[in-house]
């Protein structure tokens, strides 16, 4: 994981979508009445901390790309998750919203660890839920890698948010903004018709070049075809977002 390739995305600082507003509000719904001091764990361009700034928390984000940070309205640092530059236990609550989701090993298994270290009370944490991640493959125009257009390289289900943490207990998961997935949709997309996701600004992997949409216009317009026609095609109902509540052990106050 390297912060050109979060530098380059063209995202940084647009208003959040409707979907995203919803799940944003309800990520931040399940915040314990007693957090004063928050620590936003790959906090991007501050849409999960901005809310929180307006209500007057204390607030710290961090994350590795300074285009990024650059929309940021509060405290920050250029950091990777792994590394978190703050002492144990400085803050009350830490998030970590749509981060682990992206992380390889080591840096996965590193993160989580530093979460644990910087938090006194709780934490939370946001993922994709139970991610079909070949649904969101781009391929690169260029050198012909295949990869996730997000940069997506695990998928989570509540089983496995259940389990993140050593130190702290699992209060909840809730789940946000159903939808319909038809994973036969992006098989026929991807291999048939050879219709790939595209992002404005994502970089290759492998190349390091800017991806640009490489499939012609009656591609694309039968990729279309098949997406209205996904309807009629057998597949299945699911939440788009988990979110999660974490406690550390044996923390004995009111988290309603």
């Amino acid at each position: 994981m390297h912060s050109d390739q979060y530098n380059h995305l063209d995202r940084w600082g647009d208003i959040p979508d409707q979907r995203n507003k919803q799940r944003i509000s309800e990520t931040l719904s399940l915040i314990p009445k007693d957090v004063v001091t928050v620590l936003d764990v790959g906090c991007g361009d501050g849409m999960i901390s901005a809310p929180l700034i307006q209500n007057q928390y204390d607030v710290t984000g961090i994350d590795i790309s300074k285009v990024a940070l650059s929309y940021y309205k509060g405290k920050s640092s250029i950091a990777s998750t792994e590394h978190l530059p703050f002492q144990t236990h400085r803050f009350d609550l830490t998030i970590c919203a749509e981060v682990l989701e992206h992380l390889p090993k080591p840096i996965y298994e590193n993160t989580l660890s530093e979460i644990m270290r910087v938090t006194r009370k709780y934490i939370i944490i946001s993922t994709p839920n139970n991610e079909y991640l070949p649904a969101g493959f781009t391929r690169c125009n260029y050198c012909g890698c295949t990869f996730h257009v997000d940069y997506h390289v695990r998928a989570f289900t509540q089983n496995e948010h259940a389990v993140l943490f050593d130190e702290f207990e699992h209060v909840e998961t809730i789940y946000i903004n159903k939808w319909r997935h038809v994973p036969l949709q992006y098989w026929i997309q991807q291999h048939i018709l050879r219709v790939y996701s595209s992002k404005s600004g994502a970089q290759c992997l492998c190349c390091q070049n800017i991806i640009t949409p490489q499939a012609g216009l009656l591609k694309r317009l039968a990729a279309k075809g098949v997406a209205v026609a996904a309807k009629f095609i057998p597949g299945y109902s699911k939440a788009r977002w988990l979110a999660s509540l974490y406690r550390i052990q044996n923390l004995s106050t009111d988290t309603s």
